[in-house]
Order: structure tokens, then sequence, then C-alpha cells
């Protein structure tokens, strides 16, 4: 049996997301149009890497490796320093958090990447309970809200229980460079842009450990000592990271699909994950890419549409429909489809699985269209927004989290990123204003988390 731990998107939230698959983690409310940065991505490292005499500087540069060689984006990211240690003391002098630490900025031109060393910032953010489970959070947290463009990023990777530098309190976990490598991968997946991914789900939680190499690097589900497979993004990842950032002959020497899914009365439906296979067997689950239908619609409404990029040319692929896995929920969740505040759990949208019986041939920069589904016994789903001003973020919601002691009970929860917990603490420091956006939103940034017994 895999020993599989919950990599757990958890409560507050940043912006607004509503894709899911290889889509970007948020849009903009009013056009449905993808958040992302302009290249090249900036990112300032703490200055000391050093986990109780383990660097781990090396593991950070491979991280970003993983995303930077991949040939279908043009993806570039630079890398520059802090020039300070980070720690709890002084960690809301770069990190946002509308709780925690509310008084950093959000245009100060600084996307900080931290290494927790002892879990203390995870703490901070997260609660005492949680500083050993949350593996890592990350995000896009603010943004010009006319045009998409981020303007502040941030991730925390918590080296708490690093494998031969675990401290006490860590129990029986324990992570490998691998392990630990693949954490930053993904949560730097979410620092670009990127959303959880859901594609070859029965190999994440069957018995069999040999078809580990299949799961992809967005998915939400991580197997202990699967670090080697998992930090390497499959193609669903990097169709996913060329969506937003394609290179310049991306479109020009793959295939695309689209169409549109409505329930049995004709109206659109939004969250099935739709998923175009190689209809070859020996690719089918390696050459597979997903997107969820209305991932790009504007809020409140109920778009069903559909586009899947980056078909290999010459091969036949079959298209597929599928439910969210039910047991993605809440904090843990595809929003908008993971049950929180108003939103329907994936309980409430299962369908049985559907494969279109158009089989498409991919054709280097043509798009086959009108591959559409009818699924029988859905509904239609609108997805809630909040807008205030400029500033648009996921609407908030109440949610009890669990183990969580006294001092941390003051918890305020809503759509995608991170349990965001109040600091009785504010942190002492002035800082500097390094550019401005002309308008923003921002709330917390994303993590993900081990929840054990999945």
């Amino acid at each position: 049996m895999k020993n599989i731990l919950k990599l757990w998107v958890t409560g507050l939230v940043l912006i607004p997301a509503v894709a899911l698959a290889y889509g970007p983690q948020s849009v903009i409310t009013s056009t449905g149009q993808p958040v992302k940065w302009t290249l090249p991505i900036a990112y300032d490292i703490e200055s000391d890497l050093d986990v109780r005499g383990k660097s781990v500087s090396t593991l950070l540069d491979d991280a970003v490796a993983e995303w930077t060689a991949i040939t279908e984006s043009s993806i570039l990211i630079t890398k520059g320093s802090l020039g300070v240690s980070i720690d709890n003391d002084n960690v809301c002098c770069y990190l946002y958090d509308s709780a925690a630490c509310p008084s950093a900025s959000l245009t100060d031109g600084i996307n900080p990447i931290v290494v927790d060393d002892d879990g203390s910032i995870v703490a901070r953010f997260f609660g005492t309970a949680n500083r050993f489970g949350v593996l890592g959070f990350a995000a896009i947290i603010s943004y010009d809200s006319a045009t998409g463009v981020a303007a502040k990023g941030e991730a925390v990777f918590n080296a708490a229980c690093l494998n031969t530098v675990e401290i006490t309190g860590c129990g029986s976990l324990s992570f490998s460079d691998d392990d630990f490598t693949s954490f930053i991968v993904h949560e730097t997946g979410h620092f670009l842009g990127l959303n959880h991914t859901q594609v070859n789900d029965d190999a994440a939680n069957d018995s069999d450990t040999s078809n580990d190499d299949l799961i992809t690097t967005m998915y939400p589900i991580f197997t202990v000592g699967n670090g080697t497979n998992f930090k390497s993004p499959e193609r669903d990842d990097k169709v996913g990271l060329a969506f937003l950032y394609p290179a310049s002959d991306f479109a020009s020497t793959t295939g695309k699909l689209s169409g549109t899914v409505k329930n049995s009365s004709g109206t659109q439906y939004q969250c099935a994950n739709m998923i175009a296979r190689n209809t070859t067997s020996s690719l089918s689950k390696t050459d597979a890419i997903s997107f969820i239908s209305g991932a790009l619609s504007a809020g409140g409404t109920a778009d069903g549409t559909y586009e899947i990029l980056g078909l290999t040319a010459g091969q036949s692929y079959s298209v597929e429909a599928e439910p969210i896995n039910a047991n993605f929920t809440s904090s843990s969740g595809l929003p908008p489809c993971d049950g929180s505040g108003s939103n329907p759990g994936p309980s409430s949208k299962q369908f049985t699985d559907q494969t279109s019986g158009t089989t498409v041939s991919a054709t280097a920069g043509s798009s086959a269209t009108g591959v559409d589904f009818t699924l029988a016994g859905t509904s239609s789903l609108r997805l809630p927004t909040l807008e205030v001003g400029n500033v648009e973020q996921a609407p908030e919601q109440d949610e009890e989290i669990p183990d969580l002691d006294a001092e941390s009970q003051q918890v305020i929860a809503a759509d995608i990123a991170a349990l965001e917990l109040r600091s009785k603490n504010a942190s002492s420091c002035s800082s500097s204003t390094v550019g401005t956006v002309t308008t923003g939103s921002s709330a917390s940034s994303g993590g993900c988390s081990l929840i054990p017994g999945f």
C-alpha cells in the first residue's frame, strides 16, 4: 500500500482562483483573463540557506531549473537576493498576510523566497498545530486588476523535517532531498501562477508504486519517497506553464481542441475535468492533458467551455470528461468546486466518466472544435465572487480548522491558498517602496500541507 499524504491547499486566498487542471491559479473576476507575471520573473532568496549545517541552496536551484528547462514555455526566471536572513522575528518585513503580516508592502517589487528551517514561520501563519505538517506556501499575492499582471509573489518552504537534520517534534516525518525538492517544485508552480491538476488520478491512489512516475507535479497528493518522480513536471504540467508563458513556436507546432460541456437540460456546465489522451496505449498516461470546463469564465457565470492546448502534431487523442475527485474538498480542493463558502463540493458534482465518440487528430497550428459533451444528472454552477472597488478577492467563509491550539483559534478562511492565523506580535521594521501597481488584490499566499491518512 502506498504511504500517501495529501498536499493541502489550505484556507485563505490571495486572489480569486477559478481555474483548475493546467489552468491558471487565478483569473480577473470581471473578464476571466488569467493572472500571470511579465517576464522575466524575479525572485529574491533570503541569505541564510543553511539548515542546521545542511545547505539547501542547490535544492532550490534544482527546483527552479525543473520549470525553466521546459522547452514548451518561454519562462524566464531571474534569481536575486534579499540580502538578509528571514526568521519569525522579521518575516513581516517581507511577507504579506492580511492577518499575520498586514503591514508588509504589496508593491515593493520584492518577491521573497524563504526557507523556514524550524517551522516557526509556518506556525505563525498556520498555527502551532500545523508547524510540521505544512510543507510550504506560495502564490501570486497581488496583481493589477485591470491587466492581470502579477505585482508580488512569495514562497516559504518548511525544512523542519528535512532528512538528517530533523528537529524534535517531527515524529516519523522525514523527507529526503528529492522529496524536499519536489515540494519546492510544486510550490514554485503556484508562485508562477499554476493551480493543482487532476490527471491519472487512478495511479496516485492505487497500491502500485511502479506507476508513481505518472503522477503530475501539480497533483495535490504526495507519495512519501516519490520525490524523484514528483519533482519532474509531466506533460500536463508543461502545457500548463506554456498556457501562461508559451514559447514563440508553441502554438504553431502543436494542436489544440475545444468544446462545450452541458448538463442534461442543455445548460453549460462548469467543473468537469476534461482530459485529452493519446490513443496509443503506451502513451495514454504520459501524453495526457487536462482542463476544467469553464476555467476561464468571468465571475458569476456558468460557462462550460474548455480548450486543451499542447497536442502533439501527428498524434490522435481521445477526449474524456471525469468528475473531480470527491476527496479534494475545502482547503485541499480545486476551486470553484471545493465546497468552500457557497461553492459546491465535488461530491455534489459527480457523474459517470464519459469519453467522446470523436477522436481528434492533432495538426500543428490548427484547432479541432466542437468536441462537445452532454453529461447526465448534472446541474450548472455559478461561481460566487466578491468585488470591492478595484480590489478583487474571493469571498470569505467560516471554516473549522481541526486540531488547532487555543492560541491559534483566530482563523480566517476563504478559497484557495493558506490558513491565515492572526499574530499577536507585530514585527518592527522599515521598508521602502520599489515600484507600484495601479490596482491590486491581496489576502494571503497559498499553502500545501501534509495530512496523514488520506
